[in-house]
């Protein structure tokens, strides 16, 4: 039970975690996870899982290097390869990919949690309470005037990232992310019209967003990450129950670019590719050891396929082979209806979308020779259009490290690493990392 003088101590502790301060006080830990709970079969959660698949690099230079400066090297050179138009889905799908940019630079304040011999440290992990701002200018608004709407952060989510692997040189990882809190009405809207929740109506007060974080449930519910996160570390620890607790807040800036494409099977939007150019840093918030209490400046390039594109044929793909192909039989050649029915688990609002992406691809793959009523034909088609997609992905990647590398920018290898390991490998000092400040 805490006093009244801890509480108080508790709000100062969270101000100063939010603007990033190196003295606090540690948050009591909330959390007593049960592995064999959140395990639990007939457990239900909230939130989107997938397989994120990227090229993930550090940015590195022996010149100053400048977001907006990179920004410009990266947008000349994917609009001068959009008009070459060497991709494969351009051609596929006739049209070609529309470029557009994030106004500005946005500004992500992030938390990540582990446990207190560092479990998701070890095992390349990561639990993070992001908040993401419009502006580095609209986050020290918020912080002045806490209480003021127009200053709160457009979005506020809990992410999980595990399985970290390396495949044909991009970083593969399994995301799990529940929205929290959004700004945008469009956004509130879709979700309420799928059936999802989201927990805040309203921006919390920060240290209900870190008791969410910590006990991984908002109103009684587990969220997916929390899940995901619990499910993954007792892969490598045969530990009953766990404890989370703040270890890092990170300051980061991102200059984002996106490559939209109209396909058929578009379920929310029609983004293909997102490229990101990201500059971080990291303090401390736990009492340990560290060499340091503040990292060094990172800087990082991601390409990627959007979550928009991949999802629906991936979840798809993996509903038809769940119980292998010699199972796959939809009634009267009806696969729309079998997938919707018999396997994806969804709400009302969802399957009025999915119904759509569905139809859209079934009469894409049919138009292109594929018989989608038997299994291999059906998954020879989903691979067709994810290969197409990585086909154009790695055509993305490749051009941009030319262009920086003309501007004497270098990409270095990156794919183990998440950010929150390479920020806290820096301050513990286990390996000297050599970034431009």
């Amino acid at each position: 039970m805490m006093t009244p003088a801890k509480k108080r101590i508790l709000f100062l502790f969270v101000g100063i975690l939010l603007i990033g301060g190196t003295s606090f006080y540690v948050l009591e830990e909330k959390s007593n996870w049960t592995i064999d709970e959140v395990k639990r079969k007939d457990l239900k959660s909230y939130g989107l899982n997938r397989w994120e698949k990227e090229f993930k690099y550090i940015i590195t230079s022996k010149k100053s290097l400048d977001i907006n400066e990179i920004g410009s090297i990266v947008k000349d050179a994917l609009f001068k390869l959009n008009q070459n138009n060497n991709f494969k889905m351009t051609k596929i799908l006739q049209q070609e990919y529309a470029i557009s940019e994030t106004y500005g630079v946005e500004f992500f304040k992030d938390i990540y949690f582990d446990t207190a011999d560092l479990i998701n440290y070890k095992t390349l992990g990561s639990y993070r309470l992001r908040q993401r701002f419009e502006s580095y200018d609209q986050y020290r608004k918020h912080l002045q005037n806490p209480s003021s709407i127009k200053h709160f952060p457009h979005r506020a989510s809990l992410q999980t990232k595990t399985n970290h692997k390396v495949v044909d040189g991009q970083s593969w990882s399994f995301e799990s992310r529940f929205i929290l809190y959004a700004a945008n009405p469009m956004i509130k809207g879709f979700m309420k019209s799928i059936g999802k929740i989201i927990v805040f109506d309203n921006f919390p007060k920060p240290q209900k967003l870190i008791e969410v974080a910590q006990t991984g449930k908002s109103h009684g519910q587990y969220l997916e990450p929390a899940v995901q996160f619990a499910k993954y570390i007792n892969q490598y620890d045969s530990r009953k129950s766990f404890k989370l607790r703040p270890i890092l807040t990170s300051d980061l800036w991102r200059k984002r670019f996106h490559m939209v494409i109209q396909s058929p099977w578009i379920v929310y939007d029609s983004e293909a590719f997102i490229v990101s150019i990201d500059k971080f840093r990291a303090k401390t918030l736990s009492p340990m050891k560290t060499k340091k209490a503040e990292s060094p400046y990172f800087w990082e390039l991601e390409v990627e396929l959007d979550v928009s594109s991949s999802h629906l044929l991936e979840e798809i793909k993996e509903v038809v082979l769940q119980e292998g192909c010699h199972s796959y039989s939809p009634p009267q050649n009806n696969t729309v209806e079998y997938i919707l029915n018999n396997k994806l688990k969804l709400t009302k609002g969802e399957k009025r979308l999915y119904k759509r992406g569905i139809l859209g691809l079934i009469g894409y793959l049919k138009k292109n020779g594929f018989q989608v009523e038997h299994c291999e034909s059906l998954i020879s088609g989903i691979d067709r259009i994810l290969g197409d997609f990585d086909h154009d992905k790695t055509l993305v990647f490749n051009t941009i490290k030319k262009a920086l590398n003309t501007n004497q920018i270098e990409l270095i290898t990156n794919s183990k690493d998440t950010k929150y390991h390479l920020a806290l490998q820096s301050l513990l000092g286990e390996k000297e990392v050599t970034i431009n400040e």
